[in-house]
C-alpha cells in the first residue's frame, strides 16, 4: 500500500553541512551520530546556548546537518575570513562536569527505557495469556457456565487488584496476532478501559467487581449469533441487523442464569447499547433509567466499537474516536463519566499517531494526568535502532508540543514500519499476581 508523506514544511528533507566552527545559537540541526554516541536525548535539536555548542565541539565533529526551514535564526553572513575559534570556556572544570552530568541523565534514561519495554513485554505476554483465558471462558459459557462464570470471576478479581494496587499502571498499547479473536479483544478492552474509569470514579471494590464481569460479558450473547453476521465487514442487512440487535438481550438471559446471586451483571450487559438521551436499544432506555454503572461499560464499549471497525479502513483514530464522542455525540453519554473518560485517555489517547512542532512523527504511548496535552510519545529517528527507540515526555520537554494527529495511512513507509501502529488498537498494563486475596 502507497503511503502519503505529510505535507507541509515541517517535512522537508532538505539539510545543508554546516561546519561544528560555524555553529550558532537559533539552528535546527542534526548529529551525524549514532544515539549512544552523543549526550543529548535526541539527535536532531534547535540549539539554545552556547554552552550546547562547546558540548557539540567536544565531540569531534567536523560538521552537523542543518535544518534551515526549522531554525529560528539564519546563519550569521560569511566575512570572507577563516572563522575564529571560541574561547575555551572560563570555567573548564565546570564545563566538563556539565558534560558528563548530561552523559549521566541520557544513561538513567536508557535505565528507564529498558525498564518500560520490559514491562511491556510483561504486559504482552500476559495479554496473550488473557486472550487465551476469554477465549476459554466464551467456549465453555455453552457446556460448562458455572465453572466459566468462576474463572471470569477470578480474571476481574487479578486484573482489580493489579489497579488498586499501583495508582501508576501504564496503560500500554497491545499486538493483535489474529484478527479472529476481534470478540475477545473487544471483551478485554472494554473491561480494561471499565475498570480505569472505574478507579477514576473512586467505585467500591464491590462495584468494581460488578462493572469488570459485565464488562468482560457484556457481548456474552454473541454466541447466539451467526459468525457470518459478526465478522461481516460491510454495512448489515435490515434483518441481520435485527438478528445482531438481540445480543444484548442474549447477554442478560444467560447471566441472570448462571449469575443469578449478582443480577446487577445481568442488567448492565443488557444496556450496554443504550444511550444517556434514549436513542439506543434495546429499550431506549433514558439516563435516569439506567444502573449508574451501565453508563461505563457503554462509554467503553462505544469507544472501542469507533477504533475498532469490523472494516479496519473505517476506524478511527483513538483521537478522531474520542473527539467525535465528546464534539458531536456528548449528549448520548452521562456528562460526568464522559469527562472522567476524557481525563483517563487524555485528548490524545495511547495509540495516536502524533506530528510535533518541530516536525518530528510518533506514537502517544502513555498520558501524563496532570498536563493532557503532554503525553509520553516514542519517536521516530532513524538513527536509533527500532528495539531502542527514544521515549520523550512532552512535560519534560517543554519546547516540544503535538501540532496534529495523523492517520496511519498518511506515514512514509519507513515511518509506519517503524512506529508499527497498531492495526487494532488494545490496551492492557502488567498484571499483579494475588497472594493474600481470596481467588
Amino acid at each position: 500500500m502507497s503511503r502519503k508523506l505529510p505535507t507541509g514544511k515541517e517535512m522537508r528533507l532538505v539539510k545543508e553541512k554546516l561546519p561544528v566552527s560555524q555553529l550558532y545559537v537559533g539552528a535546527y540541526i542534526e548529529l551525524p551520530l549514532k544515539w549512544n554516541e552523543h549526550p543529548f536525548l535526541r539527535g536532531r535539536f534547535l540549539v539554545k546556548d552556547e554552552e550546547q555548542i562547546g558540548v557539540i565541539r567536544q565531540l569531534g565533529l567536523e560538521y552537523v546537518l542543518l535544518d534551515p526551514s526549522r531554525s529560528k535564526a539564519p546563519p550569521p553572513p560569511a566575512s570572507g575570513e577563516s572563522p575564529a575559534q571560541p574561547d575555551p570556556p572560563e570555567n573548564l572544570e565546570q564545563f566538563d562536569v556539565r558534560i558528563k552530568e548530561a552523559w549521566k541523565s541520557k544513561q538513567a534514561l536508557n535505565a528507564e527505557l529498558q525498564k518500560r519495554r520490559e514491562d511491556i513485554r510483561t504486559a504482552e505476554r500476559q495479554f496473550k495469556q488473557t486472550v487465551a483465558k476469554v477465549k476459554d471462558i466464551n467456549n465453555k459459557m455453552s457446556h460448562h457456565p458455572a465453572q466459566a462464570i468462576n474463572e471470569a470471576d477470578e480474571l476481574v478479581a487479578t486484573i482489580i487488584h493489579s489497579l488498586l494496587s499501583s495508582e501508576d499502571n501504564l496503560v500500554h498499547l497491545m499486538s493483535a496476532n489474529n484478527l479472529d479473536d476481534s470478540l475477545y479483544y473487544h471483551q478485554i478492552n472494554v473491561s480494561v478501559l471499565s475498570l480505569l474509569m472505574g478507579r477514576q470514579l473512586l467505585l467500591s471494590e464491590e462495584d468494581m467487581q460488578l462493572l469488570g464481569m459485565a464488562a468482560l460479558l457484556h457481548d456474552i450473547g454473541k454466541i447466539k449469533v451467526p459468525p457470518q453476521i459478526l465478522r461481516k465487514k460491510s454495512a448489515l442487512t435490515k434483518p441481520e441487523e435485527g438478528i445482531w440487535r438481540l445480543h444484548p438481550a442474549y447477554s442478560r438471559e444467560y447471566l441472570q442464569k448462571f449469575l443469578s446471586q449478582h443480577p446487577r451483571v445481568a442488567l448492565i450487559a443488557e444496556q450496554h447499547h443504550e444511550q444517556a438521551d434514549g436513542s439506543g436499544f434495546p429499550h431506549q432506555l433514558s439516563a435516569s433509567q439506567m444502573d449508574p454503572l451501565s453508563h461505563v461499560v457503554i462509554i467503553a464499549n462505544y469507544y472501542d466499537n469507533l477504533c475498532n471497525h469490523p472494516d479496519p479502513a473505517n476506524s478511527l483514530t483513538p483521537h478522531e474516536a474520542l473527539s467525535q464522542m465528546f464534539a458531536r455525540h456528548a449528549v448520548k453519554f452521562d456528562k460526568v463519566v464522559l469527562q472522567q473518560f476524557v481525563k483517563l485517555m487524555g485528548i490524545y489517547p495511547p495509540g495516536t499517531l502524533v506530528h510535533l512542532s518541530d516536525g518530528s512523527l510518533g506514537i502517544v504511548l502513555s498520558l501524563n494526568r496532570a498536563e493532557l496535552l503532554r503525553p509520553s510519545i516514542m519517536l521516530y529517528d532513524p538513527n536509533v535502532p527500532k528495539e531502542q527507540a527514544v521515549i520523550i515526555d512532552l512535560n519534560d520537554a517543554k519546547e516540544l508540543s503535538i501540532k496534529s494527529s495523523i492517520r496511519p495511512s498518511k506515514l512514509p513507509e519507513p515511518v509506519y514500519q517503524y512506529l508499527n501502529p497498531r492495526e487494532r488498537i488494545n490496551y492492557f498494563f502488567s498484571l499483579q499476581q494475588q497472594d493474600s486475596r481470596k481467588q
